[in-house]
Parts: C-alpha cells; sequence; structure tokens
C-alpha cells in the first residue's frame, strides 16, 4: 500500500462533470461540506503529483511541474451526473486532508450507506442453532467489495447519463458546435 495520498495511483479516471477550481483546501472542504451529502456522494478523491514521472506525457517540456492538486468527485445521483472539486495542495497538508476524508462528510457518509453490509459485531455474533432461533450469517465485506460495489453504482450513473445525453441529441449539438 502506498505510503502518501499522492503515491497512490487509481485504476481509472474519475468522471470531472461539473468541475470547480478552488483556491485552498480550506475553500474545497468548505464547498463540499456546503453540500447535501445524499445528493452529492462524494466517492473519491485524486492527488495529483505533476512532478512524478508516470505524469510527465501531460505536460510540454517547457511547462512547470511543480504543482499539486486535489480533487475530489462526487455523484448526483437524482440527476445522473457528475461534479468535481478541485484545488491547489501541499504536501504538509496530507494529515489534515486524511483526517478530512475519513471524517463523516466522506469516508463516514459512505460508510453509513453502506451500513446494513458492513455489520455490527454485536448484533451480527453468531447464535447457536436451536429449535426457535435462526443462524446469524456473518456477511461482513472486505475492502474490494465495497469498492467493486461503489464502483458500479459509479458505472451505471455513467451509463444512464452518456444514454440520455444521446437520447436528447446534446451529442450532435456538441459535434455541430465547433
Amino acid at each position: 500500500m502506498p505510503k502518501h495520498l499522492w503515491e497512490f495511483d487509481h485504476p481509472y479516471y474519475g468522471a470531472d462533470g461539473y468541475e470547480s477550481q478552488l483556491g485552498s483546501f480550506a475553500q474545497l472542504r468548505a464547498a463540499i461540506e456546503a453540500t447535501d451529502e445524499d445528493m452529492n456522494l462524494v466517492y473519491r478523491f485524486d492527488w495529483h503529483d505533476d512532478s512524478q514521472p508516470h505524469r510527465a506525457d501531460l505536460f510540454l517540456d517547457e511547462d512547470d511541474r511543480s504543482g499539486q492538486t486535489l480533487t475530489v468527485y462526487a455523484l448526483m445521483p437524482r440527476k445522473s451526473a457528475f461534479i468535481s472539486w478541485s484545488c491547489p495542495i501541499a504536501y504538509d497538508q496530507e494529515n489534515e486532508v486524511i483526517a478530512w476524508l475519513r471524517g463523516p462528510r466522506c469516508l463516514g457518509h459512505l460508510q453509513k450507506l453502506w451500513a446494513p453490509l458492513l455489520g455490527d459485531p454485536a448484533r451480527d455474533a453468531p447464535t447457536e442453532p436451536g429449535p426457535e432461533r435462526n443462524v446469524a450469517v456473518d456477511v461482513r465485506l472486505d475492502e474490494a467489495a465495497i469498492r467493486t460495489a461503489i464502483g458500479d453504482t459509479v458505472r451505471r450513473a455513467v451509463a444512464e447519463h452518456r444514454q440520455r445525453w444521446y437520447a436528447q441529441g446534446w451529442h450532435d449539438a456538441e459535434m455541430n458546435r465547433g
């Protein structure tokens, strides 16, 4: 497992959707916390360190590659759309970012949504089979299963968004706007 947030490379890109570029992590945090957590489901973050070699193909030789950017992505389930917030970030802000991502607005909200599957050790303790009792089944999921379930939800939302995009002719309008 990577040591730092900027060392983690997600296997796919997040959908930018409606983008907001903010000037600081404090502004990003305030903007996200001002939204309804059920209508703007935070599902992913990316910490881009432009100085890393695997990002070299994104820049021209004369471009400044010293910057870092934090992007947080959310799904807007009722609109079948995506939104993202980005801000400049620095290495020394990592602990602050981790604490916020693990807090109630990001990971905490996902845990609330998936609570029925994550299990409660007191409630889900195996019981002895008996004539009047059922056997409780331990249904705790590992991280990979949770990521898969969240990924499936996002993929379905993207597919639905694309269907509406083509069905309403937005694609043709975009292609002919040029």
